[in-house]
């Protein structure tokens, strides 16, 4: 994972329109491969874990379907706390002190450590 903006490690924000020409947060980067939105990196990562991609078509539908409900029910609440972490944060004190205490909440925690676990196994 990159970060944009300043910092240790992160890209400029020019050198990431590069490869997300829209400037939203959403892209990736997986070898050669380019993509910047969501939907066609959600189906590449689907494709390439054998996890996520059932034989059985039933199965399968039922990925794809919660893949775009993703998208379309959680994406945009994420990519507002993602927006106040990127480009507000550093101006608006009460804003980190929100953050803050929304990534501390126990509920979040599992939660982000439970679908990290699934890209790892």
């Amino acid at each position: 994972m990159t970060l944009v903006g300043a910092g240790e490690e992160a890209i400029s924000f020019d050198e990431y329109r590069a490869g997300q020409p829209f400037g939203q947060v959403t892209a990736i980067e997986d070898g050669e491969l380019r993509l910047f939105e969501s939907d066609a990196i959600v189906l590449h990562v689907v494709e390439r874990r054998a996890a996520l991609r059932p034989r059985d078509p039933a199965e399968r539908a039922c990925v794809v379907q919660w893949s775009f409900a993703a998208l379309d029910t959680i994406e945009p609440p994420i990519q507002k706390l993602a927006a106040i972490d990127l480009f507000h944060v550093a101006d608006q004190p009460a804003l980190a002190d929100y953050l803050q205490r929304c990534e501390a909440r126990p509920a979040f925690r599992k939660a982000l450590a439970d679908r990290m676990a699934s890209f790892v196994a």
